[in-house]
């Protein structure tokens, strides 16, 4: 909600005591809200005096550095490098194990990640105060020693206590457990750049095709049929030679059909026909492989020769980054013209603006996934570091070449990558 963005401005000057010193909101990818405050800060103690923040200036990450240790843990989990959460932490301890006792062997990861050890850890103490136990921890020769002889003062499990000591023997754990430092499996896992996966929509993420079904939403079935009608000839001949002469044929029958629709009632129409079409005919087994995509962190863009006003809301209902499809011109009254604006996005143009939409993302070294169904999707497929093939025909279609989903399994890349990393 763009008004309610635009109040968080003004909320926070009203709420000076908090100190809030950057609020950034992102969503898809982009950043939807980006201020930044002045306000009083610190370094360990040391006063800073009133600051001014900006975005070139660097912050010190403070807590975040807990929420990223966390996500590293998952990630680590599902490698199969991390012990499971409810397994005791002095099992990745075993030097410390005088410290361990029948009270403190219920001591579980899953303990840390939620900081309810039931170690006793104090700090919210002055950094000179000597009970400070993150300073104490810091000084130590051996700060896991320091951490796990702390006496306990509650059941493990039980009462939320905020923790870095907890932290740092996730971290630890980390560390022994992947062979790499922090910082080194963060930059792996995290802050590497993003994959970008690209599909086709018809045939590809869903059954058949969709252009004919959405003019007949638009206008009538009536409508369409005598538009194409004497067109039958060029449509067919533009189903084999494909290229400009496709490209000509489409806008012909768009010219017939379209001109003249209001702008307005043509993207509200697009929205209603995305929903309905997407129930109808989407594809399961390529949904799932968008979905893993999406839950890897990489960015997803449907790419398609058919209008935008369709493909847009579809790929919002599919949870992609982006949209990148064909758009149809509009004259100064808000009708359509039946003309595209900026050419049929197929083939090579599918490329241009894909690499376009990768430079705008700041992504355009990121290994690049293609899902194609058909001849039109061949040059896009070839110029991915990873085409994938879903045809019906598999092996016996123009994409023959490509793996299909089954042999780009996630498991099985996922350890391919690992093996060539190693």
């Amino acid at each position: 909600d763009p008004s309610r963005l635009c109040d968080v401005e003004g909320f926070l000057k009203s709420w000076p005591k908090q100190n809030v010193h950057a609020v950034l909101v992102a969503r898809r990818g982009k950043l939807a809200l980006e201020r930044y405050f002045k306000g009083p800060d610190e370094r360990w103690g040391e006063s800073l005096g009133t600051v001014a923040y900006a975005a070139d200036m660097r912050h010190d990450v403070r807590s975040v550095s807990k929420s990223v240790v966390s996500l590293l843990v998952g990630i680590a989990l599902a490698d199969g490098k991390f012990p499971a959460l409810d397994s005791p932490v002095f099992d990745a301890f075993p030097e410390l194990a005088e410290l361990r006792t029948p009270e403190k062997d219920h001591i579980t990861f899953r303990d840390l990640l939620t900081m309810s050890s039931g170690l006793r850890w104090e700090e919210n103490r002055p950094f000179d105060d000597p009970l400070n136990n993150e300073m104490g921890m810091l000084r130590a020769q051996e700060p896991f020693r320091y951490i796990l002889q702390q006496p306990l003062v509650a059941r493990p499990g039980t009462l939320y206590n905020y923790s870095g000591g907890g932290t740092s023997l996730l971290t630890e754990t980390l560390v022994r457990r992947t062979g790499m430092t922090l910082a080194d499996y963060a930059r792996e896992k995290l802050f590497t750049p993003l994959d970008v996966a690209a599909f086709d929509f018809d045939g590809t993420l869903t059954d058949g095709g969709s252009v004919f079904d959405f003019l007949a939403a638009v206008t009538d079935r009536a409508t369409v049929a005598r538009a194409a009608v004497p067109l039958v000839a060029k449509l067919a001949h533009a189903a084999v030679a494909g290229g400009t002469v496709a490209d000509r044929t489409k806008e012909e029958l768009f010219r017939r059909v379209l001109a003249g629709v209001e702008a307005d009632r043509f993207a509200q129409v697009g929205e209603a026909f995305a929903a309905a079409h997407l129930t109808a005919t989407v594809r399961p087994e390529v949904r799932r492989r968008l979905d893993w995509h999406r839950g890897r962190g990489d960015r997803v863009v449907v790419v398609s020769a058919s209008p935008v006003a369709y493909i847009a809301p579809a790929a919002d209902r599919l949870g992609a980054d982006g949209a990148i499809a064909t758009r149809m011109a509009v004259d100064d009254r808000g009708l359509l013209t039946g003309r595209y604006d900026g050419g049929n996005c197929r083939g090579e143009e599918k490329i241009v603006r894909l690499r376009r939409w990768m430079e705008e993302a700041d992504l355009a070294e990121a290994h690049l996934w293609a899902y194609g169904n058909s001849r039109g999707d061949l040059r896009m497929l070839r110029a991915a570091d990873t085409g994938v093939n879903v045809g019906r025909l598999g092996r016996l279609g123009r994409l023959s070449a490509f793996p299909g989903l089954d042999e780009t399994g996630p498991r099985r890349l996922d350890e391919g990558r690992r093996a060539g990393r190693a």
